[in-house]
């Protein structure tokens, strides 16, 4: 008896640890395992800049249109951001070559990070054929001995003193392209992180200008 007893106890406790296996769980359903993240959002694509009327950059003249003299002239303008720190002026006239300068304002010399060659001085030489102070950059078929695009302009230029040519330009936004015209020549302006982009057409001539670039090919 005593043996039967002791073979019949193992067997009742395979049978217990049996009843107590733990169950598997269940798979999950068809609705939570098909349920993905949603779709990020598409990135927006920037708007490509779309020329504008120069008219509403035009600070002084009446291009195209002769005076008593049966000449007229153009003087646009426009700041590359809203600090003012960088003006660009375009000029074309009826009877003779316009061209383009860019330049840091007065009061903003602190701001300049470009390298100045060598010899260009600190100051204006008004006597000279290309007056410059080491300032501005501009593309002009008069001034320069070679090229004619490179380190051109001074700062007490009447488009810098003149509080109403100062106060009536504006900014060319990023979006905006500026493209003033005579019957020889084509200037182009954009702007980008304040940074102007000036070139003519005919000519090929180019020129970069912030407080931080300078450069210039022509």
């Amino acid at each position: 008896m005593t043996r039967i007893l002791q073979l019949a106890a193992p067997i009742a406790a395979a049978l217990l640890l049996v009843g107590c296996t733990p169950v598997a769980p269940a798979p999950p359903s068809d609705a939570a395992s098909s349920s993905s993240p949603s779709a990020a959002p598409s990135a927006t694509a920037a708007p490509s800049p779309e020329a504008v009327d120069p008219a509403s950059f035009l600070l002084e003249g009446t291009p195209g249109i002769p005076d008593a003299d049966g000449m007229w002239s153009g003087h646009y303008g426009f700041f590359t951001d809203a600090s003012k720190s960088v003006r660009c002026d375009l000029y074309i006239f009826s009877g003779d070559s316009g061209g383009v300068n860019c330049a840091i304002t007065l009061g903003n010399e602190s701001l300049r990070t470009y390298t100045v060659p060598a010899d260009i001085p600190a100051e204006c030489d008004l006597s000279a054929s290309n007056a410059t102070d080491g300032y501005s950059v501009g593309i002009s078929f008069k001034v320069f001995d070679t090229g004619s695009a490179g380190f051109t302009g001074c700062r007490s230029w009447q488009e810098q003193t003149d509080p109403a040519i100062v106060a009536a330009t504006k900014v060319l936004s990023e979006t905006q392209i500026l493209t003033v015209e005579s019957a020889t020549e084509s200037f182009t302006c954009t702007v980008a992180a304040g940074v102007a982009d000036c070139s003519e057409a005919t000519s090929g001539a180019s020129i970069r200008f912030g407080t931080g670039v300078a450069t210039f090919q022509g």
